[in-house]
Order: C-alpha cells, then sequence, then structure tokens
C-alpha cells in the first residue's frame, strides 16, 4: 500500500451544546427524538471531493456554481497543511461545513493511485461517521468530484473515483486572458464521458484548429487535417458537433467547444501541441503512419 497521510478537519469552534439542552424538558426531548426517528429523514449532504495541486482559484469556482453543503479535498502531503487553512477559511466565507483534507506522500510513486483511492475512501468513511448525528447514511450519487487540480494520474483517479461512487466528475476551465470568472460558464461535468474520449483521440493540432474556427466546410476540415469523415461523424453522435450534410458544413456544439477548451487549457496538452508542432515542421514532407493509441488518455 501507498503512503498516504491521515485526514485533517482544521480547527473547529466548540458549540455550547450543554446550555441548548438544558433549557428542554425530558417530555420535549422524547418527542424531538419520536419526529426524528418517525418523520422524515434529513436530506443526504451534497458534497464536494476536490482534488487540489498548487492552484487552488478552480476550487473557489467550484463552490460557487454548486454551493454544497460540505467539501473535502485530496492532495499531496506538500499542500495538505495550506488546504487544512483554505478549508476552515472557505467554509467559514462560503458556509459550509468542513470536511477533510486528505493527503498522499508517493504521488510520484507506482503506489500513488491506491493512495488516492485510499483517501477518497477515508472521505466516504468521514461522511457515514455523520450518520448518526444528521439521521441520515450520506448518498454518493448526490456528490461531485472534481478533477481539475493536480497531476494528470490525480485526474485519472478523480475520475475512477466519481464512476465507483455513481458521482458526478466536473471540471473547472481557466478563463482565457482578461475574462472574469463565470461559476455558470467554466464548469463542465461529465455525464458525457465518451465526448471526453472522442476529443482525446484527435491530435493536439486538430483539437486547437477546430477549436479555433468553430465551424466550417467539411472540405476543408478533411483536406486542412487528418480528421476523416467517420470521425465527424461520431463526434456529431456524441454531442460535439453539429454537420449539416445538405451544405456540407459542419459546427461546433457547446460541449464540443467545452471539451476542447478544457483540453486546451492544460499545460500538459499544450506542451502535446508544441510537440506534434514541431514534429510536423520537421517531417511536412515525410508520410507519417497514423498512430492508434489516444494521444492524452
Amino acid at each position: 500500500m501507498g503512503k498516504q497521510k491521515a485526514g485533517s478537519m482544521g480547527t473547529e469552534a466548540a458549540g455550547d451544546s450543554s446550555s441548548e439542552t438544558e433549557d428542554i424538558s425530558p417530555s420535549e426531548i422524547d418527542e424531538k427524538k419520536e419526529l426524528t426517528e418517525d418523520g422524515p429523514r434529513p436530506r443526504p449532504d451534497r458534497v464536494l471531493v476536490l482534488f487540489m495541486g498548487g492552484h487552488h482559484e478552480h476550487a473557489i469556482t467550484s463552490i460557487q456554481h454548486y454551493v454544497p453543503d460540505a467539501v473535502n479535498i485530496v492532495t499531496s502531503d506538500r499542500f495538505h497543511t495550506q488546504y487544512v487553512r483554505r478549508l476552515n477559511d472557505w467554509s467559514k466565507r462560503f458556509d459550509f461545513r468542513k470536511g477533510v483534507v486528505q493527503s498522499v506522500e508517493d504521488l510520484f510513486e507506482p503506489t500513488a493511485v491506491d493512495s488516492l483511492l485510499g483517501c477518497v475512501f477515508d472521505i466516504v468513511r468521514h461522511e457515514h461517521t455523520l450518520e448518526d448525528t444528521q439521521g441520515g447514511a450520506p448518498d454518493t450519487s448526490l456528490w461531485k468530484v472534481g478533477l481539475t487540480g493536480g497531476t494528470m494520474h490525480m485526474a485519472a483517479v478523480a475520475m475512477t473515483a466519481a464512476s465507483l461512487l455513481d458521482s458526478t466528475a466536473f471540471y473547472v476551465i481557466k478563463p482565457g486572458d482578461g475574462e472574469a470568472v463565470m461559476p455558470n460558464r467554466d464548469v463542465i461535468e461529465f455525464p458525457s464521458l465518451s465526448a471526453m474520449k472522442m476529443a482525446m483521440s484527435l491530435k493536439p493540432t486538430e483539437v486547437a484548429y477546430m477549436h479555433e474556427v468553430a465551424k466550417g466546410t467539411l472540405e476543408d476540415i478533411h483536406t486542412k487535417t487528418s480528421v476523416l469523415p467517420w470521425m465527424m461523424v461520431e463526434m456529431h453522435s456524441r454531442g460535439m458537433v453539429n454537420l449539416d450534410m445538405e451544405n456540407a458544413e459542419w459546427s461546433l456544439t457547446e460541449l464540443g467547444f467545452k471539451v476542447f477548451r478544457m483540453l486546451l487549457t492544460g499545460p500538459h496538452f499544450q506542451h502535446l501541441v508544441m510537440q506534434e508542432m514541431m514534429a510536423l515542421e520537421k517531417e511536412k514532407n515525410t508520410e507519417v503512419e497514423e498512430p492508434d493509441f489516444y494521444y492524452h488518455g
């Protein structure tokens, strides 16, 4: 097993619960108990599980978008103390219940995936400990798992965790230069993982081209890129592009634009774009066999 650091909740202010119960008669306590046992159970908390790296701005966008009841964080031991402090601050600022900060010490070792998944399940266990105090078990289908922060394999684990918990994975797009943060615009949910998989099967330069032009003729995209007709049909079936076969034209849908933008704003993807552009420049007059693997997956 990997090296997993125990979660921290930060400093809690203790409530004066004894003074509150002293003014309640035994009969009132029994009545409240009966209402809790026989009446409707409280709504399960809407919980955010955020995978975090060095940048924390996207966490605020996530909180503003979802307005969660509770927030938990998974990060590396390097940022553990920082996120304990930030979670304390954010919980007061945005009025949600503090969860825990779980961190791993083996982020760049082969055991990292197991350790990161262990962090997620420790968060699930933590939320289950609230069952007695809140009157109901957590419903993980209401949870949202943020895969924006941290490394590429942290994002992969976040996607896996969302699938295992039947939760919704989401990504926060970084606004362009000079653009204001808009939580309703900048958060992408992934009920449609097929769209992401399709986008990741394209060459980086093809993603950049389609994102930049946003629409055009089918003849142009087939001559200016290596995108084949069946690929356009696939993207259309996954809601990424509109196809006007009568006029032989295509255009990006909102989903397609957001998925491509998400890839393009990732530093790893930008590095791949530059690598491919240099390779194309070097071998522009050479026939290169099409690879049969995903560039980014």
